[in-house]
């Protein structure tokens, strides 16, 4: 994104997030996975024909370590809406 700085390669400040609830929103997500660290963005899979949640998403923190960090300590979480 803009004015960020080019990651290394094999790093990411993006996670996956599988398992969550179909009636689980974004919003909600983003709060479960701000108990780690601040949460940039979170983005919930969507099928595009009906718009309803494939139970998946893609959280992004502001750096790789806090990505890596958030990887180890959601691991295996449930989310209880």
């Amino acid at each position: 994104s803009a004015g960020s700085a080019p990651l290394a390669p094999g790093q990411s400040n993006v996670i996956f997030v599988g398992g969550i609830p179909f009636n689980a929103t974004a919003d909600e997500m983003r709060d479960f996975c701000s108990s780690v660290a601040p949460v940039r963005e979170f983005r919930l899979v969507t099928d595009p024909a009906t718009n309803r949640s494939r139970g998946c998403g893609f959280c992004e923190y502001y750096d790789p370590a806090t990505a890596a960090k958030a990887l180890q300590m959601l691991a295996g979480q449930q989310f209880r809406k």
